[in-house]
C-alpha cells in the first residue's frame, strides 16, 4: 500500500512539471541594464521570471535586475506590445 501511494505522489509530481507554459520570448536584442546589444561579447545570460524570458549582456548583471525586476519587466512586457 505504501509503495501505491508513493508511485503516485511520484507520478502527480512528474505531471505536475509538465504543465508549465514556457515563457514569453525576450522581445529585445540588448540588455535591459547595460543598453549593450545581446551576442556582442559572448552568449547571454538567459532565464525566465514571471513567465517572461530575460536576456542579460552578462551574468554580472543579474544583481542589478534583481533589485528592479519588478519595473524591468513591466519594461521588458511593455516594448513587446506592438
Amino acid at each position: 500500500m505504501l509503495s501505491r501511494i508513493i508511485l503516485v505522489a511520484v507520478l502527480g509530481f512528474i505531471a505536475s512539471g509538465c504543465n508549465k507554459a514556457p515563457a514569453k520570448p525576450y522581445p529585445l536584442d540588448t540588455c535591459p541594464i547595460s543598453g549593450k546589444k545581446l551576442n556582442d561579447h559572448g552568449e547571454p545570460y538567459v532565464f525566465s521570471r514571471n513567465g517572461q524570458e530575460v536576456k542579460l549582456c552578462c551574468e554580472a548583471c543579474l544583481e542589478e535586475f534583481d533589485a528592479n525586476a519588478d519595473k524591468l519587466l513591466k519594461e521588458i512586457v511593455d516594448k513587446s506590445k506592438p
